[in-house]
């Protein structure tokens, strides 16, 4: 940004905003993955082993239409750890934020925490159908 500021100030004050969104796409440092702060449970039910088994792994290896969960429960129960742990995934918690630093078009599964129901007006492209 230097570089350029010293070399031609006048393309940088009038498009700095364009430099600088390149400047971040280009030159962002990865997402680290997600690694879970404590070993999963062992009182995961057979329902959710099943579906984890047969929809998270390599597109090659899904089903054709793989399909949907939602965990629905008190807190403080390990649900979202254990969604955590899984495998490459987007983690969406209490608003929508589709910038490339948080969501990945590459991921195996969404995670949607704590979002109100009224801001997924487009839920099948989250949640499937």
């Amino acid at each position: 940004m230097n570089t350029i500021k010293e070399g031609d100030p006048k393309s940088y004050c009038i498009y700095y905003d364009r430099i600088k969104c390149n400047a971040e796409k280009l030159y962002s440092t990865p997402t680290q993955e997600y690694t879970s702060p404590f070993p999963l449970a062992d009182n995961v039910p057979y329902e959710l082993l099943d579906w984890a088994n047969t929809n998270i792994k390599p597109i090659e290896s899904r089903p054709n239409r793989p399909m949907s969960i939602i965990v629905e429960g008190l807190s403080k129960l390990g649900k979202t750890i254990w969604d955590r742990s899984l495998d490459p995934h987007n983690y969406l918690c209490r608003h929508l934020d589709l910038n490339n630093k948080v969501y990945n078009n590459d991921a195996w599964y969404n995670i949607i925490d704590g979002i109100n129901p009224h801001y997924l007006k487009h839920y099948k492209e989250f949640i499937g159908a």
